[in-house]
């Protein structure tokens, strides 16, 4: 498809910025497995070498934990390497087969706006709340939800918009 050299460097503008995003994702989610496998392994020290267990390192592992869940989920979207059943979409021709790709994305937008709006709903009620051992406010926790519903909604748009000027939904750094 033809398109204006302005579209064109705003789109290259946008697939800079999510490949930005999707490093600052992938070296988040390095990082916080490290912390996980540094406070399981100060949790077994103190369970089984000292004696005397530690009640906080489970609990901060989980917070990782969740984090690090929601992050691969959003470099595996990124990378397109993300589970899907596409036997069906495969068998039509080039145009429809864009077709169904695009009303896919529309599909996770939606689904990301539920997440971005309940997310914020949940993240609301449970601000007010502490974890019990570590004492860290719990919104930590379930920020996650919505932080990754945008960079969902994100993805998904550049995605749309690789396909409607270049013919191609890669996203591309």
């Amino acid at each position: 498809m033809r398109s204006s050299p302005d579209k064109m460097r705003t789109l290259m503008i946008l697939n800079k910025l999510c490949n930005f995003i999707n490093r600052i994702c992938g070296f988040l989610s390095i990082f916080l497995i490290g912390v996980i496998l540094f406070l399981i392994s100060v949790g077994v020290f103190f369970r089984y070498i000292v004696g005397n267990a530690l009640s906080y390192p489970e609990e901060l592992a989980g917070f990782c934990f969740v984090w690090v869940t929601m992050l691969g989920a959003v470099i595996c979207f990124y990378k397109k390497s993300h589970i899907g059943v596409s036997i069906i979409i495969d068998k039509f021709p080039g145009k429809l087969k864009g077709f169904f790709k695009i009303v896919i994305y529309l599909m996770i937008i939606g689904f990301s706006y539920l997440m971005i709006s309940k997310g914020y709903l949940l993240l609301r009620i449970a601000s007010n709340q502490v974890s019990p051992a570590a004492q860290i406010n719990m919104g930590w926790k379930y920020s996650a939800i919505p932080v990754i519903g945008i960079i969902f909604s994100l993805y998904c748009l550049v995605s749309i918009l690789n396909y409607f000027f270049t013919g191609n939904d890669t996203l591309r750094g």
